[in-house]
């Protein structure tokens, strides 16, 4: 089979200019009502179909066009079934490329915090003191004019180019040396937006059998394999779930695309899949590998917050912001605060609600890429983080008023600094390392190359 699409001889156009082809992602695709509403029950579609060099069709999909996203953006798309991706856009894994200045891999007895760069979604990846890892969502969007430059590098000409979730696996692998697994034990999906588990692009390449598009948290699996997966439905809720939710808020496409994945590798690999437990917020992320010096507690999700002794369900705005899952990491004295996409922005004082339950942390992981109403004085006040890290890709990001108050308690990292905000750093990969005795410092990590070579350190900091 050829690389890329193929279209019948009698409707092949050799510019965007005929009527009857519409050309997108370097792929060609041509009307048909007639498909279109057979298959799926829409009048206006895309069909695309794909032949061989034999002329023979062997595979196509219809999507139901939306003029305000675009012909073919699968993000309003319903597929009858996803197009083949082109294989130049599956570059082979990167190699590590350590020197006297890279930051050692994690050891036994230290926490890492990691803050991965892609500049094309949020990956944050944790290696507890025992060894037990963690990846907290990983992202992966297409390109657009209000993002920073993509990391290591835009230009596919380039060595050190590669699709995104192959930037996080690169980085995971080698960090996770020590533990000397092949696996990690946990992904936590925080929320269902394209930016935390992945958009399923019809250039990408499909699962093994066809039935899902590899991309973001399941593009990661491909890579090194999950045990337990963990978000916020959990297995056997249909997107019907989120009818009452505003229709941009959350893509059909994409939550199926992710729930598909999740279910052919329980199935096929035995992979265990959960909704967040209340019952089990103490315990569903148990360390693995010794004693439970450090944990992971939920502290929010569904616009539900721990008030200390129990959850309570707030109001909701209907928002897959607010509904993000929030959660508290510690290691003896230390503190962070991961509230995902759920910031100040979002209704009904939720956030604040959820950091009330919380008090002061050592790190706050900057909610919502810190943009715009992300993060205010009301929640600064209550947190009081020594250390922020922002984990941002927008021009705009991260906003200003939202580092202004987490700068009144401590230094604000971020891994990029679209805004040209004054930070105390940002520009690379960022990895909070904490010692038993709760002491930690920051590293901001090249993200040009795979050396992970260390740019500049802070620290040490102390505990509260």
């Amino acid at each position: 089979m050829e690389a890329g699409l193929f279209l019948p001889k009698a409707g092949r156009r050799v510019n965007d200019n005929a009527t009857s082809v519409k050309h997108f992602n370097g792929q060609g695709a041509y009307w048909s009502s007639t498909f279109g509403s057979n298959a799926e029950g829409f009048t206006d579609c895309v069909t695309v179909l794909g032949f061989n060099a034999s002329n023979v069709i062997v595979y196509g999909y219809t999507e139901k066009w939306k003029e305000s996203f675009g012909i073919g953006d699968t993000q309003c798309g319903n597929m009858i079934r996803p197009v083949i991706y082109n294989p130049s856009d599956e570059i082979s894994s990167p190699k590590t490329a350590p020197t006297a200045n890279s930051l050692r891999p994690w050891k036994k007895g230290e926490m890492d915090i990691h803050l991965i760069n892609s500049a094309r979604g949020e990956c944050n990846f944790v290696i507890m003191p025992d060894g037990t890892s963690l990846v907290i969502d990983a992202g992966e969007i297409g390109e657009n004019e209000e993002l920073v430059s993509r990391k290591p590098s835009n230009d596919s000409s380039d060595p050190m180019f590669a699709r995104v979730y192959k930037v996080y696996t690169t980085y995971m692998k080698y960090f996770l040396q020590n533990t000397r697994h092949n696996y990690i034990d946990y992904a936590l999906a925080t929320h269902y937006h394209t930016d935390h588990i992945g958009a399923p692009k019809t250039n990408y390449k499909m699962s093994r059998d066809g039935s899902y598009i590899v991309c973001g948290l399941s593009a990661i699996y491909e890579d090194i394999p999950i045990k337990t997966l963990v978000d916020r439905k959990g297995p056997g809720v249909g997107f019907n779930d989120f009818a009452h939710y505003s229709e941009d808020d959350i893509h059909e496409d994409t939550y199926n695309n992710y729930t598909t994945f999740a279910q052919k590798m329980v199935t096929r690999d035995g992979m265990v899949w959960q909704a967040v437990s209340e019952v089990n917020r103490d315990s569903q992320f148990a360390p693995k590998y010794g004693t439970p010096e450090a944990s992971l507690k939920l502290i929010g999700y569904d616009y539900k917050y721990w008030n200390g002794s129990s959850f309570t369900t707030g109001s909701t705005d209907n928002r897959e912001n607010g509904s993000s899952i929030s959660m508290l990491l510690s290691y003896g004295d230390f503190n962070c605060y991961f509230g995902a996409d759920c910031g100040a922005q979002c209704g009904y004082n939720i956030m604040r609600n959820i950091c009330s339950g919380v008090g002061k942390v050592e790190v706050l992981k900057a909610p919502h890429h810190f943009a715009e109403s992300a993060f205010s004085d009301t929640q600064a006040a209550i947190l009081q983080p020594k250390v922020t890290v922002v984990s941002c890709f927008g021009n705009n990001t991260p906003n200003d008023a939202c580092v202004t108050a987490a700068d009144a308690f401590g230094d604000v990292f971020a891994t990029n600094n679209g805004s040209g905000v004054s930070l105390k750093d940002a520009g690379g990969h960022l990895c909070v390392r904490v010692q038993g005795d709760g002491t930690f410092m920051v590293y901001k990590l090249k993200d040009t190359d795979y050396s992970y070579e260390v740019l500049a350190s802070y620290g040490p900091y102390t505990c509260h």
